[in-house]
């Protein structure tokens, strides 16, 4: 045998081994992820609103915050 064909049966064997322990690992795990999420939408104090400026890397970066969202996403408050 030579070794490029060593190597593909090798290589074959791996990608194998590698989903089938992918697969089974999520198959033996449940996990109830939503139980102690977010549940109501959060209002965000007037004097916080607007659109803020910082620097990052050394450019200039905004963020937009509103009542019920940063940058478009919903804030939404634990309980």
């Amino acid at each position: 045998m030579n070794k490029r064909n060593f190597l593909k049966i090798i290589s074959i064997i791996v990608i194998a081994i590698g989903i089938g322990s992918i697969t089974f690992s999520k198959s033996n795990h449940n996990v109830n992820a939503a139980s102690w999420g977010a549940k109501s939408l959060f209002t965000t104090p007037k004097a916080t609103r607007g659109t803020w400026y910082y620097k990052e890397d050394g450019r200039i970066k905004h963020c937009k915050i509103t009542a019920h969202t940063v940058d478009g996403n919903v804030i939404k408050l634990r309980h």
